[in-house]
């Protein structure tokens, strides 16, 4: 899986406030919206710094992470009429395009994010009294199915 990390910063004489609502509230939306981010996309998500204490002050004023499954879904999805001609044209009214820094990646998860579980477990009797539980994970299960009934 390919994930694209953008780090972006606001166009140029707009509030960072509006640059957030705009990339909140406007911009994911638009690109949600197209049929080709259903069909290529497998993760979108737009972050935004906080007050962070002790960190250092934010590089940048947002983030985007994009997941493909393959180079052909990316440059399928980049390719299409509804990205160049609609979410495209978008990202200059709040973006400054000359400051976006770009990282290409292979995720790989060493702790999963909290809720990102992606199996689910369950507690059954075996139909003889005894207690069975399974287990799947990524569509796999830990243990043998219940009996089935009658």
């Amino acid at each position: 899986m390919l994930k694209l990390i953008f780090m972006i910063n606001r166009a140029e004489g707009m509030s960072y406030e509006r640059f957030v609502d705009h990339h909140r509230n406007r911009h994911a939306p638009l690109f949600t919206s197209i049929p080709e981010a259903d069909r290529y996309v497998r993760g979108y998500t737009v972050s935004h710094p906080v007050p962070a204490g002790k960190y250092p002050p934010r590089a940048y004023d947002g983030m985007t992470e994009i997941w493909f499954e393959n180079w052909e879904d990316h440059d399928a999805f980049f390719a299409s009429e509804n990205y160049r001609t609609l979410v495209n044209p978008d990202e200059a009214r709040f973006i400054d395009m000359a400051s976006v820094a770009v990282m290409v990646t292979e995720e790989t998860k060493v702790i999963p994010a909290e809720g990102t579980f992606g199996g689910a477990c369950c507690q059954f009797d075996r139909g003889d009294g005894s207690p069975g539980e399974v287990c799947w994970v990524s569509g796999e299960t830990d243990s043998p199915p219940a009996p089935s009934s009658p």
